[in-house]
């Protein structure tokens, strides 16, 4: 008898033996989403755990409210979705994740404790925006590479927001912080090299989501169309290069008409000797006076008639008088 339990000692160390691992496995977890309000359903995924080890997920601490549990694979991954109490208020929470195969959550001075932690952000309530979220482009027109003023209103008092073309994921052209009744502008430029066309820009608040979680109740955002023209053509210079022309005259023949040459002719004067003026000389045996003749020059020959005639007048009637005389005598 002594014999026969002794051997069923050692089987049955030798069968714990074999159940218990050597070594604690190092384990590790995340949760997705790692963000929402109170009540959001999240999958809490774990890896390195035992193979085929049973787990709980507890919220806060080891010793806190139960979410969930579940069986390790035979890789010692697991996952199991869990739901955040509504009781639960706002900030960061752990996620607690322990084996519960060989020992107790709680009792993690064991060497044969397992576990690994995640957290998720707990968020207010979606906040209450000022209106429905509208943007304003002006211009709502231009080229590719020319800017605009995005002008936002209906979105959350001092929220942070972001510009984007065409997909939220990517085409960041700007970002700014509304006032505190939800409005804000922003200019923005438009990329270079974008076709022709219609774009569409998007304006996303990110205060507390991603612009990509459009599906949260906490996005927050509005869309406006943008046309690309296409620019004007550029202008045209043409140099024109002409060759030098040469042009040969044949000589013009001048007819000159005769010209009629008019020659004034002065008058000629002959200049006369001017006779020296003498005394009358009466020849007393004669009863003669002799009368001298004076001649003068001039340059007009009518003047000089005319002094002829009253010459020959004056001698005349000189003559008269001394005949006259005479008769008397």
């Amino acid at each position: 008898m002594k014999r026969i339990a002794t051997l069923s000692t050692v089987l049955a160390i030798l069968t714990l033996g074999l159940a218990i691992p050597a070594q604690a496995a190092t384990a590790d977890a995340s949760a997705w989403p790692s963000f929402g309000e109170a009540g959001t359903a999240v999958e809490v995924n774990i890896s390195g755990l035992t193979p085929e080890s049973t787990f709980e997920v507890h919220l806060a601490s080891l010793d806190g409210p139960l979410l969930g549990s579940g069986t390790s694979s035979a890789a010692g991954d697991g996952s199991v979705g869990v739901t955040i109490p509504w009781s639960a208020g706002e900030g960061l929470f752990n996620l607690e994740v322990c084996e519960t195969t060989f020992v107790a959550c709680t009792d993690t001075w064991s060497d044969f404790w397992v576990g690994a932690t995640a957290t998720f952000l707990v968020l207010a309530p979606p906040p209450t925006t000022t209106g429905i979220p509208e943007i304003l482009l002006e211009p709502a027109m231009g080229e590719a590479g020319s800017t605009t003023t995005v002008s936002i209103s209906g979105f959350t008092p001092d929220s942070t927001f972001e510009v984007h073309v065409g997909d939220l994921c990517c085409g960041l052209l700007g970002s700014g912080t509304s006032n505190d009744v939800g409005e804000a502008a922003i200019l923005v430029r438009i990329p270079d090299g974008v076709p022709v066309g219609e774009l569409t820009i998007s304006v996303c608040e990110t205060e507390f989501v991603a612009c990509t979680d459009w599906s949260s109740d906490f996005w927050v955002g509005a869309t406006a169309p943008f046309t690309v023209v296409a620019p004007p053509p550029p202008a045209t210079t043409t140099t024109t290069t002409e060759a030098p022309t040469a042009t040969t005259e044949a000589p013009t023949p001048t007819a000159e008409a005769p010209t009629a040459t008019t020659t004034t002719v002065a008058p000629t004067v002959e200049t006369t000797p001017t006779p020296t003026t003498m005394a009358p000389v009466v020849a007393a045996d004669e009863g003669v006076v002799a009368l001298p003749i004076l001649q003068e020059s001039a340059g007009d020959s009518g003047s000089n008639l005319w002094w002829l005639v009253l010459i020959f007048l004056g001698a005349a009637v000189i003559g008269l008088l001394l005949a006259w005389t005479l008769q008397e005598d």
